[in-house]
């Protein structure tokens, strides 16, 4: 053990005790099943209830905090800034609708020429419509390959993009950066910030193309050998050079009369786009001087960013105010209704005391089971080796439990009783995952509890898998005291017959070393 550990095991800060109380449903159905026993009491009651409504004070006093900020912040012009800002948003989603359509492979595919000049951008992490803008580059050629990214052969079905090769100017760390992926260690070049300039092929995909255009560099200039640096440097001065005379950019190749996209298409979204801008040029915000406008801007996103933080504290501040798992609680009235535990007054049915009875597996999968008539049809044995899927909580191996045939059909009923909770959890909006919460009926120790079962001898169990000494006496223990709980709902609903077949189960496991008070008696 290090210094620095040991002294932080004696002055460290202790853990925090956060609380993970949560309701069963066999908690909710017995409370309900009370009269005068209320769920939202033991909720309001609860460690986690206290633990929110703690945090309140600290939580309402950085709200106040924030809102004094924002209330000393003075915005010159503020309802323009605020429409100009709402404005440039809404401009920058037509945008992207448009690109989404023109850069699609069917229309822009033939104009990708070696020499044509094209804008590169790539997604702005913080902005979901926002851009960085790379500048304009030189388009090289350009290749298909399985979207997927793998590198193996092509193959029928596979999906495939478009990955184009563009020279660009970026500005990187060193040299040495290679641009093997856009947006990995480059930033748009400024000239005169002092950083590198570097020139490379960077491959891009349609979508980080922008305002293709319809000047292309003569031939003599295309056929430089771009692997030498000097050919890099000379393309992209000759770019430079060229813009000086058009500082507003390139002519774009118009996308309806040059890429042939279908009027009723495009047209609608060029008209909003060109609407936008001219709302734009005519806010009084563009006759500001330059340096007021930078002020008040920064002071308005600095504001907006505050509001932010204040609208996401009163959200924090309202869920501390009300009650834990308020919502989870109706929810899971709501499958408890869906499954017939109980009816549309929350009476507890004859399903639902069943479920009473049972908490030491997935309650509703077992109600399922013994209402649909599973147990009911099966042997001891077999008895024996379904319930293990209910009590083994591993997590299943990847390779197919290969099932001798006995036990085959009891196991896929289970699945489809476990499909049937699930989509009853999905129908009442629960969020869950319904193919994982089947996946968690491992069925891998079956066969282990067939011949338990049926009389094998302990040292054969644990022949017949890899699971530990001691993982197999847990399963069985715990599958001991799961058919004792299916014992105690069978004689709730007056089901005699399949008590007695669980108590036959319970005696055909109790038995031997797994069982015994100690190894040295």
């Amino acid at each position: 053990m290090g210094p620095q550990v040991c002294k932080n095991m004696i002055y460290g800060e202790a853990e925090p005790l956060n609380s993970s109380f949560h309701i069963s449903y066999n908690m909710l159905l017995n409370m309900m099943r009370v009269e005068g026993s209320s769920p939202e009491f033991l909720m309001r009651s609860s460690f986690h209830q206290y633990q929110q409504e703690v945090a309140l004070p600290e939580l309402e006093a950085r709200r106040q905090s924030i809102e004094d900020d924002v209330n000393a912040i003075e915005v010159e012009n503020e309802v323009d800034v605020q429409a100009y800002d709402q404005i440039v948003q809404d401009l920058r989603q037509v945008k992207h609708k448009i690109n989404s359509i023109v850069y699609k492979e069917g229309y822009i595919r033939q104009f990708l020429n070696s020499g044509r000049l094209t804008r590169v951008v790539s997604s702005d992490p913080n902005d979901d419509f926002a851009e960085i803008d790379y500048g304009w580059g030189l388009i090289v050629g350009y290749r298909s390959k399985r979207a997927d990214g793998r590198k193996s052969r092509v193959q029928s079905g596979v999906a495939m993009v478009l990955e184009v090769d563009v020279l660009i100017e970026f500005a990187a760390e060193d040299a040495t950066s290679d641009g093997t992926k856009l947006g990995e260690g480059m930033r748009p070049y400024v000239p005169g910030s002092g950083d590198l300039a570097v020139r490379k092929v960077v491959p891009v995909r349609l979508e980080n193309l922008r305002d293709l255009s319809i000047r292309r560099l003569n031939s003599t200039q295309q056929r430089k050998d771009l692997r030498q640096k000097s050919s890099r440097d000379s393309l992209m001065q000759s770019i430079s050079a060229a813009l000086r005379n058009k500082p507003e950019g390139f002519e774009a190749l118009d996308p309806i009369a040059d890429l042939n996209i279908p009027e009723a298409v495009i047209q609608p979204l060029l008209e909003q786009k060109a609407e936008l801008e001219k709302s734009l040029s005519r806010l009084s915000v563009q006759e500001m001087p330059e340096e007021s406008k930078a002020r008040a801007f920064a002071a308005f996103h600095t504001k907006k960013k505050m509001l932010l933080q204040m609208g996401s504290l009163q959200r924090d501040i309202s869920s501390a105010r009300s009650l834990v798992m308020q919502d989870d609680l109706k929810r899971m009235r709501k499958v408890l209704r869906r499954l017939g535990h109980a009816d549309e007054n929350d009476v507890i049915q004859l399903k639902g005391r069943v479920a009473c009875e049972i908490n030491s597996t997935d309650e509703l999968v077992a109600t399922e089971l013994m209402f649909n008539g599973v147990f009911t049809a099966m042997t001891p044995e077999q008895t024996a080796a379904l319930v293990s899927a209910l009590c083994f909580m591993e997590k299943r191996t990847e390779e197919k439990v290969d099932l001798p045939p006995i036990l085959q059909r009891p196991f896929q009923l289970l699945e489809e009783a476990a499909r049937n909770v699930a989509t009853a959890c999905e129908d009442a909006d629960i969020d869950i995952d319904a193919d994982a919460f089947v996946q968690k009926f491992n069925p891998e120790m079956m066969p282990v509890l067939y011949h338990w079962a049926s009389g094998a001898k302990f040292v054969d169990l644990c022949k017949m898998t890899d699971a530990f000494e001691g993982s197999i006496i847990r399963l069985i223990r715990r599958e001991e005291e799961v058919l004792r709980q299916l014992s105690s709902a069978s004689y709730a609903i007056g089901n005699h017959e399949l008590r007695e077949k669980f108590d036959e189960v319970s005696k055909k496991i109790k038995r031997d070393i797994v069982f015994a008070a100690s190894l040295y008696l």
